[in-house]
């Protein structure tokens, strides 16, 4: 699996210099207000657990 991760990194960084060099411009988006502003929407699946973690998960990961 490292070994994965460390491919996927290296085609990903690879893959984003080529677009900067064609001059597209990258723009990285405050993640926090997007994140308020749909937190309501995750506590409609507090009734469903399963989900209601899968969520809670993905959202701890940094």
């Amino acid at each position: 699996m490292p070994e994965q991760r460390r491919l996927w990194k290296e085609a990903d960084q690879h893959a984003l210099d080529e677009v900067k060099k064609a001059g597209v411009e990258i723009i990285y988006p405050k993640k926090a207000p997007f994140a308020e502003k749909v937190s309501a929407i995750f506590e409609n699946y507090r009734s469903e657990p399963k989900i209601y973690d899968l969520i809670k998960r993905i959202q701890a990961v940094q």
